[in-house]
């Protein structure tokens, strides 16, 4: 955060010293703005811890290393704003580090080192992958149709091929782009304040759509179980295991166990209760730390008819060690969402259209469910 009343005084010395092209002292006084602004987009979408560290540690590096982060080694984690010339020129006249810390934070979520703290857990059961256009996606997976095919054969006998089942079920990256405006009057007030709080929502409106792409897959990518609607209670989630154990797949056993239960918040203390170590006799609770039971304040949102706010998911563990579901982003949005600020073809006073910067974010993703029958979404009334 900076005075935006100091850094223009300062910037128009530069100018007026000739150290900066004549008439670019309001121009980089607006990058630095839209630098705030990228910072305060990464504390929305990630959480203030993650960027905070990052922070920490560009001040930390030396002059080469600080280099070395945002040359052209790093630069498709930059790329957004690698390419603005007047970013770059202002970060040199401004000591900004935005271009470091994106970095830094860039190359952290690309290698999931860190996720934001308002993600639904539903992404721990998601495959991540990568795509490079906006064609539909092929699902493949391999189907085991009877375990009488891995038996062995004569010698002279020809071998048989593992059979794998490919669906292309409409499945492809979506665009999304929102925008946030600085505007004059937010200038010439020094209401920057407003502005980088904007930013931050917007950061956090970014990070829930990914969030809810893919709770979405899930929850409506299967049929509810309604033959005995409720909370997950110590019977409905016996019930569910009792199911997963029986289960039947194209007419042959499939028998699994639960590996997680995934809860809107309504039914937080109905499922603490199931899996408490004591019953309600007194008596231990086989069902104490049975699964993990993930909470998710998004997931109650989701009520597209006939799904319900009150709705929970049983998820299975699957025999080949596949995630029920995938999230997929283009590959130019793999670190996070870009942001793109329109200030190089603005006058002081805005662009030509309206008397506003715009600092706009950019992402391209989608989301399936790839293993229904290791999903169960029952019914929570």
């Amino acid at each position: 955060m900076f005075d935006l009343k100091e850094e223009r005084n300062r910037l128009a010395k530069l100018e007026g010293a000739g150290k900066i092209p004549e008439g670019s002292a309001g121009m980089y006084l607006n990058a630095k703005v839209m630098a705030a602004g990228h910072r305060a987009y990464l504390q929305g979408f990630l959480g203030e811890a993650a960027v905070n560290q990052a922070v920490k540690d560009a001040r930390a590096m030396d002059a080469d290393q600080r280099l070395a982060v945002a040359s052209e080694q790093n630069g498709r984690f930059t790329r957004d704003i690698g390419e603005s010339r007047l970013f770059q020129e202002a970060n040199l006249h401004t000591s900004s580090d935005f271009a470091v810390v994106t970095a830094l934070v860039r190359e952290r979520v690309f290698r999931n080192e860190i996720s934001a703290p308002m993600t639904t857990p539903a992404f721990a059961l998601a495959e991540r992958r990568v795509t490079g256009d906006f064609r539909p996606i092929l699902n493949t997976k391999a189907v085991v149709a009877n375990f009488d095919d891995l038996s062995d054969s004569p010698e002279a006998q020809s071998v048989k091929y593992l059979n794998f089942e490919q669906s292309d079920s409409n499945y492809q990256v979506a665009k999304s782009q929102l925008a946030v405006a600085w505007t004059y009057e937010m200038q010439k007030n020094g209401d920057i304040d407003t502005f980088l709080r904007r930013v931050r929502s917007l950061g956090n409106i970014m990070q829930r759509k990914r969030s809810r792409i893919l709770l979405e897959a899930i929850k409506y990518g299967v049929a509810r179980n309604s033959s005995n609607p409720g909370a997950p209670d110590a019977a409905r989630i016996t019930a569910v295991d009792q199911y997963f154990a029986s289960r039947v797949i194209n007419g042959g056993a499939r028998p699994t166990a639960t590996a997680a239960i995934h809860i809107p918040v309504i039914h937080r203390l109905v499922a603490k209760k199931a899996m408490q170590p004591i019953d309600a006799s007194g008596a231990s609770n086989v069902l104490s730390n049975f699964v993990p039971i993930y909470e998710d304040m998004m997931l109650g949102e989701l009520t597209t008819a006939p799904y319900l706010a009150s709705d929970w998911i049983a998820y299975a563990v699957n025999a080949m060690g596949d995630l029920p579901a995938e999230f997929t982003v283009l590959d130019d949005f793999a670190a996070g969402p870009q942001i793109v600020a329109d200030i190089e073809s603005s006058t002081f006073a805005g662009n030509f259209n309206n008397c506003t910067y715009s600092l706009k974010v950019m992402d391209a993703c989608a989301a399936t469910l790839i293993n229904p029958e290791d999903v169960v979404v029952w019914a929570g009334a």
